[in-house]
């Protein structure tokens, strides 16, 4: 019984937030405005596209590209990344990978972390512009998304986890650790 009641509270909650972005589309249809906000802006965009809106379309872009950096919790770069990229909107898929390859370490705080697929963190991962607060916080970081993969096979972790080069100051305090995350 209380399991159906936290899953009627989810799709209650999902049918909400559908709801009130269709009431946004609706305001914008028939008022000319709209107040966007970082968790509403790719669901409107979403719809945008749907419906041929290009106004309202560039107003999104126009929108997340002022609002690309956000506090760890609220920040979307990588999820309005992944839009851009099938949607092809170039400058904001070039500008979000310049700020999620600048910010990894704020990236993978967010709230979007822990839902990439394995070819966009071997993107990331691979690219010679990543920026890292340390790579024992990177390998942490893996570790948990690897935990939160429905299955991720040994070849895919090493292939991953061979892509992060821990420096020389650093390599004996961690090498355990990276053993570990090989083994796990």
């Amino acid at each position: 019984m209380i399991r159906s009641a936290k899953i009627f509270k989810k799709s209650a909650f999902l049918v909400s937030s559908q709801v009130f972005v269709c009431l946004l589309l609706n305001r914008y249809l028939y008022c000319g405005s709209i107040t966007l906000m970082t968790t509403t802006v790719l669901p409107v965009l979403v719809l945008a596209d749907k419906y041929c809106i290009r106004p309202l379309c560039e107003s999104c872009v126009q929108y997340m590209l002022q609002h690309i950096v956000e506090s760890p919790d609220t920040n979307r770069a990588l999820s309005w990344y992944q839009y851009a990229k099938i949607s092809g909107y170039t400058q904001l898929q070039e500008e979000t990978l310049r700020f999620i390859l600048s910010n990894f370490h704020i990236v993978q705080n967010s709230p979007d972390w822990l839902m990439l697929n394995k070819s966009e963190v071997q993107e990331f991962l691979r690219s010679s512009d990543i920026v890292v607060e340390s790579e024992y916080h990177l390998w942490k970081k893996l570790a948990e998304w690897f935990e939160h993969q429905d299955e991720v096979a040994v070849a895919l972790k090493e292939l991953l986890l061979s892509l992060i080069h821990i420096s020389e100051p650093t390599r004996p305090l961690y090498i355990s650790y990276a053993v570990f995350c090989l083994k796990k």
